[in-house]
Parts: structure tokens; C-alpha cells; sequence
């Protein structure tokens, strides 16, 4: 009970200060961790320190999806890239998007274009079970989406 008075007490100095909006976001980005996305992929950081940049620590994903998922295809074929981005950033292709002013660039080279990404490069790591299910299952639905080939 008394934990409560106190929360009770803490929220009412917060409302009476109009500090309401900036408590409460203070609290889910504590919460939620970093919310910034694999530039190919689209994950969300896992870093739980939404203020790990201001540490000098970059943002990273343990398990990246195929990039397919977020509109990203190959520009020659137009064909969608099952690709995670492991993969392709140890590989001798190129992306191209807004970022590069949509002229190709290294994959390997990203962190010239994403300065504060760290993406390990493995030609090992697959896409977990699930997404090589759901790129299976739902390709031809993707390609379309994207308005590309399968």
C-alpha cells in the first residue's frame, strides 16, 4: 500500500508540473529500448539502452530477417532478396536505396552509408525456421506487394 501512495504521490508532482508527456516517454523508451531499425531489414535494435549511442556502443541485431520483408529487391532482376543481412554484407553484392542515391554500393561497405550500424558479416547465419517458412509460403504475395519478381 504504502509503494502505491508513493507512485500515486510521484504522478501527481508530474501532472501538477506539466511534466506528464515527458515522464511517460522517459518510461517507455526505458521500456522499449532503442527503436532504431536495420536500415536493409528493418528490425528493431536490441539494445535495451535506448541511449547506448551517447556510450559510444552502435546499434546491432542478433537476428536479422530476409530482406525481402521490407521492399528491398535487386535492381537488375527486380527479383526480391531472400538475403538476411549477415549474408549480404559478407558478400560482393551491392544495395541501393534513398541513402545511396540510388546508385549501388557495396554491401560490404555499408558503414559508409550507416555509420552506426555494426552488422556482422557470416555467410553461416540462415534465416530463422519461421522466416524462410513465411518467405516460402508467402513469396508471391511479397513480390507483388513490392511490385517485383519472386
Amino acid at each position: 500500500v504504502g509503494c502505491l501512495m508513493k507512485m500515486e504521490c510521484e504522478i501527481k508532482k508530474i501532472k501538477d508540473n506539466n511534466q506528464w508527456e515527458e515522464k511517460a516517454l522517459e518510461y517507455f523508451t526505458k521500456i522499449l529500448g532503442c527503436c532504431e531499425q536495420c536500415p536493409f531489414c528493418a528490425v528493431q535494435c536490441d539494445l535495451l539502452n535506448a541511449d547506448h549511442e551517447s556510450y559510444g556502443v552502435d546499434h546491432s541485431v542478433a537476428q536479422h530477417r530476409p530482406q525481402c520483408l521490407t521492399m528491398h529487391q535487386f535492381p537488375q532482376s527486380n527479383k526480391i532478396v531472400l538475403d538476411i543481412c549477415s549474408t549480404s554484407v559478407a558478400s560482393e553484392c551491392t544495395f541501393q536505396n534513398k541513402d545511396t542515391n540510388y546508385e549501388p554500393h557495396p554491401y560490404k561497405e555499408y558503414s559508409d552509408i550507416y555509420p552506426k550500424w555494426r552488422i556482422t558479416p557470416d555467410l553461416s547465419l540462415p534465416a530463422s525456421s519461421y522466416w524462410k517458412w513465411f518467405v516460402c509460403k508467402y513469396s508471391s504475395e511479397i513480390a507483388k506487394r513490392y511490385h517485383a519478381k519472386e
